[in-house]
């Protein structure tokens, strides 16, 4: 039945034509940029994000913008979104309203219309955490790890690799034990083993230096380790390891952000020797013994170390976090 599901998903998601914006809805999008009522909440690699308020609903309006390849990135999206609300019509993802022009202040640019997803993103929470000097509880970042992973999860399991999970992609909504977890900017988003048309060509690499896998420095097709490796720089992230790195600097813990890669050797070398170590130092300096050893075991199966039995998929992540949570709440 599932292999039947995904075969579906993939002819929608190769099909050329992609839902229209409905042209009452566009024109009301148009009036509300013409009245100054849109407001500009997010900037990303394929373009603007825009909050608009139609009739008591608040959408959000992605344009292509003038970046190179953002108009490649924003139909990748609203690609990945259509195919995702072609599987899931609850609310698990934003929803998606149509993909096409509309005319914004007398231009006419490529729209990409979503639901609005309220709240704040992981990446503004920690910030906020971290210029208190506080930190999250063990057991916090674990749930949210595994929160994020079950998002995850949920778009492989129809045959889609997400390609850009981080901090600033992970909306929060919501307060205590009622955190809904949701995530968003689907932009590099493609079906497992296909890379995006425009990456053949692009000189550089496209996604976000801190937790690109080494298969997408290579330019590898898209494989499901490339979202278990960025889940891994999340879970160092949410103990903190950003905050330390930001204020120790790279001599202290090195970081990819800081490396400029010239040769496959010098990042095999770094993905392989010089991350590890530093999170081995990071995880034995700041947590407690057990806390630490889990940690790394975690680490290491996400990222795929040597000594290590790599998952596959994020179910057995989310199986090993659950039973940890729940020796945790003994």
């Amino acid at each position: 039945m599932v292999a039947r599901q995904v075969a579906l998903f993939r002819r929608a998601w190769s099909s050329k034509l992609l839902p229209p914006v409905d042209k009452k809805l566009a024109n009301l999008i148009a009036a509300a940029f013409q009245r100054n009522e849109a407001q500009e909440i997010g900037q990303g690699g394929s373009g603007q994000v825009f909050k608009v308020k139609i009739n008591e609903t608040c959408l959000a309006v992605k344009t292509a913008g003038d970046m190179d390849y953002g108009a490649g990135l924003l139909e990748n999206e609203a690609r990945a979104l259509a195919f995702i609300n072609s599987a899931y019509r609850n609310g698990i993802f934003s929803a998606f309203y149509g993909f096409g022009v509309i005319n914004l202040k007398g231009k006419d640019q490529d729209c990409l219309v979503m639901g609005f997803l309220p709240g704040q993103t992981l990446d503004q929470s920690l910030h906020s955490i971290w210029e208190k000097r506080k930190a999250l509880s063990f057991l916090t970042v674990l749930g949210l790890l595994r929160a994020i992973a079950q998002q995850a999860c949920l778009l492989h399991v129809i045959g889609l690799v997400h390609r850009d999970i981080k901090t600033a992609n992970v909306m929060l909504h919501g307060s205590g034990n009622k955190v809904l977890v949701r995530l968003f900017d689907f932009g590099l988003t493609r079906p497992a083993g296909e890379l995006l048309p425009i990456e053949n060509s692009c000189p550089y690499v496209l996604g976000t230096p801190e937790i690109l896998s080494l298969g997408m420095w290579q330019k590898n097709p898209p494989q499901i380790t490339d979202d278990l490796f960025s889940l891994a720089q999340i879970f160092v992230c949410l103990l903190g390891y950003k905050a330390l790195i930001e204020t120790a600097g790279e001599a202290v813990l090195p970081h990819p952000a800081y490396t400029t890669y010239r040769s496959v050797y010098q990042c095999e070398e770094y993905y392989k020797k010089t991350l590890p170590r530093a999170v081995s130092i990071f995880f034995n300096s700041y947590l407690p013994s057990e806390q630490a050893v889990f940690a790394w075991n975690l680490f290491s199966k996400m990222t795929g170390q040597e000594q290590a039995q790599p998952y596959g998929s994020c179910q057995p992540l989310i199986d090993d976090l659950s039973s940890y949570i729940a020796l945790l709440k003994m």
